[in-house]
């Protein structure tokens, strides 16, 4: 029981100190910056499709043109956030995609996963995400086992 509030303990305070490192930045959709559009829409379109088996099916010119268009009318939903944890020279580690309760899309540089970013981009509350990847998976059934799978929103 120590050892395991010890670990507890240790956990909190490595993402308290990356936490410190970098800040969290919002944007509504249709107001992100066209310097941080590209840093969306191609971790977005690459890794839903070679982290997920299905999106790998589709054919890869038709997959990147059509889908790009899809994510374009998702930042310009008016209800469209992205929260970005950036660090104080403007590097991304890390965005979100969330509209109203729904996440659309996390990402997190591969290099400082598993420190408690991806946490601090998604919002309090919920009940809905609208892509999955096999990492995705595994993070919605651990974590996430009541939000909803939708992605015809």
């Amino acid at each position: 029981m120590a050892d395991e509030m010890g670990n507890k303990s240790l956990e909190s305070q490595r993402v308290q100190e990356i936490e410190s490192k970098y800040r969290i930045v919002y944007f509504g959709g249709p107001k992100l910056p066209s310097e941080y559009r590209s840093l969306i829409i191609a971790p977005f379109l690459n890794t839903l499709r070679y982290g997920n088996d299905l999106y790998k099916l589709i054919d890869k010119d038709a997959y990147f043109l059509k889908y790009a268009k899809y994510l374009d009318t998702l930042l310009q939903r008016p209800m469209t956030l992205i929260k970005m944890a950036m660090l104080s020279d403007n590097t991304v580690l890390g965005w979100s995609m969330v509209e109203n309760k729904t996440v659309h899309y996390v990402w997190v540089k591969k290099e400082v996963r598993m420190q408690g970013i991806c946490r601090a981009l998604l919002p309090i509350e919920f009940d809905t995400i609208s892509h999955i990847t096999h990492k995705g998976i595994n993070i919605w059934i651990k974590h996430f086992p009541d939000v909803r799978f939708d992605p015809f929103i």
